[in-house]
């Protein structure tokens, strides 16, 4: 069940992300909410106002993270996915403590999107 939901929840184009997402909370309920705290401080800790997203769930050591803007969280290089792995992953000295993956799904289906597409179409046509 976990390779199916996960194939259909990373491909958002082909599929209907937000049944697939809904499924991802009966199956994997929050227990590892808390986990998701980490990104949260890391975010606070970089004073990133430009960072967005739509939703962030975690199917065991994996977060995904649901944004409209992929780019900034990836950064230059990669250097910001890097800063959040290393934030989550290692300790102060560097020494590696979890191994929790990231990965990115940009949003294509939200409400937000449609709306910011919108808006976007009608102050360039006028």
């Amino acid at each position: 069940m976990k390779k199916f939901i996960i194939k259909h929840i990373t491909h958002p184009e082909k599929y209907n992300y937000f049944f697939y997402r809904w499924l991802v909370s009966i199956f994997y309920p929050d227990k590892q909410s808390v986990k998701l705290i980490g990104v949260f401080l890391w975010l606070y800790h970089q004073n990133s106002r430009m960072i967005e997203f739509t939703d962030m769930f975690m199917i065991d050591n994996t977060i995904y993270i649901y944004t409209q803007r992929p780019s900034f969280w990836i950064g230059k290089g990669g250097c910001t996915m890097d800063s959040l792995y290393d934030y989550l992953n290692k300790d102060k000295d560097g020494k590696k403590i979890h191994d929790y993956h990231i990965q990115i799904i940009e949003d294509l289906q939200s409400a937000n999107r449609y709306k910011n597409i919108t808006f976007t179409t009608m102050s360039e046509n006028y």
